[in-house]
């Protein structure tokens, strides 16, 4: 789309427990620490790297999509947020 886009520098869950969690996230409002704490448990789901179990393709379910179809589906998405937020013109 043309936009800059800065890639997020990622860590490991030892170093957020190690650094970031006792310097940032202890003085943060409770409400925020909880989501920040939300946020790392939903991210330890997909930290393993495993493929969870699926049945598509199976008992009537439509086939899995191939990464063709995953890269499209993201550039769809991608493309309809920015024009939305206004961020690039329709």
């Amino acid at each position: 789309l043309g936009l800059d886009a800065v890639r997020p520098r990622m860590v490991g869950p030892e170093m957020v427990d190690r650094l970031i969690r006792p310097v940032f996230i202890a003085n943060l409002h409770p409400r925020a620490r909880r989501r920040f704490d939300d946020m790392l448990a939903m991210t330890a789901l997909f930290a393993h790297g495993h493929v969870f179990p699926n049945s598509l393709g199976q008992k009537g379910l439509p086939a899995a999509l191939g990464s063709s179809e995953l890269e499209a589906a993201l550039r769809t998405s991608v493309t309809y947020m920015a024009r939305t937020k206004g961020m690039v013109r329709p």
